[in-house]
């Protein structure tokens, strides 16, 4: 049986206790806990397994700088990423989209501003018709083309030499895909509706992040650069370009199981996901886990608390 490991501020003795019974019914599996309380950090605990024991490996102990999939938790580092252009003097929240990104007007978005982006009221929850019927469909190669495409030159630059023309043509059609997008309720009523975009979001904080920062990075490398190192985080929207820093992020991801299961066992590590395939092999990088786009799955970002 795993025990848990870390420390808890008076007070919070009973989160221990659950996050132990938690622990205990996941047979193996590890998992984390961190909570700050006014400022302060009161709760910092992990334990089980980060990779559980299989034909082909043996269990990984949880520690302390084991990282997990956040997810959607990815989009307020892209919208940090915003706020940071606007403590620059680069931008400002009611600055229209449209003033960065002329495309972006098409369909009745000219009015919109950034502030109404970042907080979901643009109507572009998904790329496709309100009903439905035929969304685009976003696979791993098209979150590599968009990755190249960006990291490369920045949203709409010049064509890069190390960029092939397929992955180019695939990031173009995305970009004028979404840009074109027509939104999926009134945009112009004083109602101010608001509707999540669990994923589409990402694409449009990626493209407006590259074309305000004057040097065109991706949203990835900004938040790397401008915040992440900066600030000693440990939060990665993608594996970094560095191949030793890379092994190091992948040597300590934790893997993804499915435990929805009838007879309570887990199935082997997690192969695909919504959107592109999830990280499972530590010594080989798929296009999953370098896909730059701060969006709900294949952003692959990872973090954990570190004092």
């Amino acid at each position: 049986m795993s025990s848990a490991k870390g420390f808890v501020a008076p007070g919070f003795e009973w989160v221990a206790l659950e996050f132990q019974r938690q622990l205990e019914a996941q047979k193996g599996m590890g998992s984390a806990v961190c909570v700050f309380h006014k400022g302060r950090c009161v709760v910092d605990l992990w334990g089980g397994n980060s990779v559980l024991t299989s034909k082909t490996s043996s269990p990984v102990p949880w520690n302390p700088d084991t990282l997990a999939n956040v997810y959607s938790c990815t989009k307020p580092i892209g919208n940090s990423c915003i706020a940071h252009l606007v403590q620059r003097g680069l931008c400002n929240y009611d600055d229209k989209v449209s003033k960065f990104w002329k495309d972006f007007g098409a369909a009745g978005k000219g009015s919109l501003s950034i502030a109404q982006l970042l907080s979901h009221q643009c109507g572009v929850s998904h790329i496709g018709p309100p009903d439905l019927s035929t969304v685009h469909s976003v696979d791993s190669n098209d979150l590599q083309a968009w990755s190249d495409f960006l990291a490369a030159q920045g949203a709409q630059k010049p064509k890069n030499e190390g960029q092939d023309e397929k992955s180019l043509r695939v990031a173009k059609l995305l970009l004028e895909r979404i840009a074109a997008q027509v939104p999926h309720w009134p945009v112009d009523d004083e109602r101010h509706f608001i509707g999540y975009h669990p994923i589409s979001i990402g694409f449009y904080v990626s493209v407006l992040v590259s074309l305000i920062d004057p040097r065109h990075r991706s949203v990835a490398q900004y938040f790397e650069e401008e915040l992440n190192s900066p600030l000693g985080l440990d939060f990665y929207i993608g594996l970094p370009q560095h191949s030793q820093r890379s092994k190091s992020v992948a040597d300590r991801l934790a893997k993804l199981y499915n435990v929805d299961n009838d007879d309570g066992q887990f199935d082997p590590p997690i192969e695909s996901s919504v959107l592109g395939k999830t990280p499972d092999n530590r010594d080989k990088f798929s296009s999953f886990e370098r896909a730059l786009t701060p969006k709900a799955n294949p952003a692959a970002t990872y973090f954990r608390y570190q004092e």
